[in-house]
């Protein structure tokens, strides 16, 4: 039996995303669950088709309905409130052939669990017959078919809806400073100590899932994502060539990335080319120089072509370029398009002029007098000023 400690709620989701990988079947129980709406990294990283039961407990009305109609959607839900006492476990199993994976710690199946709580758990693995995998096992079976545990349907969800909208929320406390979601810049006008400056206050502020923007920590931050990437590039000299896992975490899905920079878990047919066709990728991502100047109209030609490749959209190229060269690209997704459009320029997300309005604003980008600032001399400038145009991301992201 192997038995690894996780002692933050990022390492917890770092495991959740490469049980989820590993497994061919999942069952849950927890006491809560939430989505961020769908899009919160817990739950865009973990491969909601190999669930084969999920318990989720509804004490307090915590649970996000959205969680409870998709895992009904798949047939494998089960809700469940105890009479006395609260239902409060939080494990997670994958199997794989003769192996058993298991979850077991402090944290929900929430934004807060997996992303900015205090937790604390542990990954174990075995073979599904040792005496443990089989009362792990044996204590699945029998929260699954207690008279307590139920499958609901649409009259329950429809009385548990309503309790979940009239539930108290909870009252504010002192903390990390709130996420705000207005312009947060002048990005075009400002200099290089002005676009420094403004990273460091986004540091410390929280998503609208809960999530602490990390940017300089050398772990589950913005740096450590990019280390981890251009690390994966350094050691081979192509795409096509990358381990399945170096490819997972470049694109953006798996438990080897933060998911920052944009997290592909839900985008189906690039992890498919990502994961089945390389090669597709590498004949166009491999013509961007790792390191070096390149000339712009280089820069311009290999995102034109690269966003054409079958598979891969706006989000995942975008991410793609970035990862490999920060300080020449940035990412656009759904949590930052709208500041992209209001600060940078013209951005028609999801139209055909996407990709011009993209080639655009990386222009006016090369333009600014943030981005023509030479190196500085401070080592943690000097760290931004190496992404600095991937780091846009910190002060564009709206989540």
């Amino acid at each position: 039996m192997q038995v690894t400690l996780l002692d933050s709620a990022q390492l917890a989701r770092k495991a959740l995303h490469e049980l989820s990988e590993w497994a061919e079947g999942i069952e849950v129980a927890v006491a809560w669950a939430s989505s961020g709406a769908g899009t919160a990294p817990h739950w865009t990283g973990l491969d909601r088709g190999k669930i084969r039961r999920a318990l989720v407990g509804i004490h307090f009305y915590q649970t996000e309905p959205a969680v409870l109609d998709e895992l009904r959607a798949f047939g494998v839900l089960k809700v469940i409130a105890e009479p006395t006492g609260v239902f409060h476990p939080k494990l997670v199993l994958g199997r794989s052939g003769d192996q058993l994976r298991a979850l077991v710690g402090s944290s929900n199946l929430t934004a807060g669990g997996f992303g900015v709580n205090t937790e604390l758990g542990v990954l174990i693995g075995a073979p599904v017959d040792h005496p443990e995998s089989v009362r792990l096992l044996g204590f699945m079976d029998e929260l699954w078919s207690r008279k307590t545990a139920i499958a609901p349907d649409d009259a329950w969800m429809g009385w548990y809806t309503r309790r979940y909208r009239e539930r108290p929320k909870p009252r504010a406390v002192s903390g990390p400073v709130p996420f705000v979601a207005g312009p947060p810049v002048d990005v075009r006008c400002m200099d290089w100590s002005g676009y420094f400056s403004s990273l460091i206050a986004r540091v410390g502020h929280l998503s609208v899932h809960g999530d602490e923007l990390r940017v300089f920590e050398r772990q589950w931050s913005y740096r450590a994502e990019i280390r981890n990437c251009r690390r994966a590039f350094r050691d081979h000299v192509s795409f096509k060539d990358m381990p399945a896992a170096d490819r997972a975490l470049v694109g953006g899905f798996g438990g080897g990335s933060s998911g920052y920079f944009g997290h592909m878990g839900s985008a189906i047919q690039f992890r498919d080319l990502v994961k089945n066709r390389p090669e597709d990728v590498a004949a166009v991502l491999d013509e961007l120089p790792r390191t070096g100047r390149v000339a712009p109209d280089v820069v311009e030609d290999v995102a034109a072509r690269l966003l054409q490749v079958t598979g891969i959209g706006m989000p995942s190229g975008t991410r793609l370029l970035t990862v490999k060269r920060p300080d020449l690209y940035f990412p656009v997704n759904k949590a930052n398009s709208a500041h992209v459009h209001s600060e940078l320029g013209q951005l028609r997300f999801g139209s055909p002029h996407a990709v011009a309005d993209y080639l655009a604003i990386l222009k006016t980008i090369r333009e600014s007098a943030w981005w023509q600032a030479p190196r500085p001399d401070d080592i943690s400038q000097r760290r931004a000023w190496r992404a600095r145009v991937g780091l846009l991301d910190v002060l564009l992201y709206s989540g």
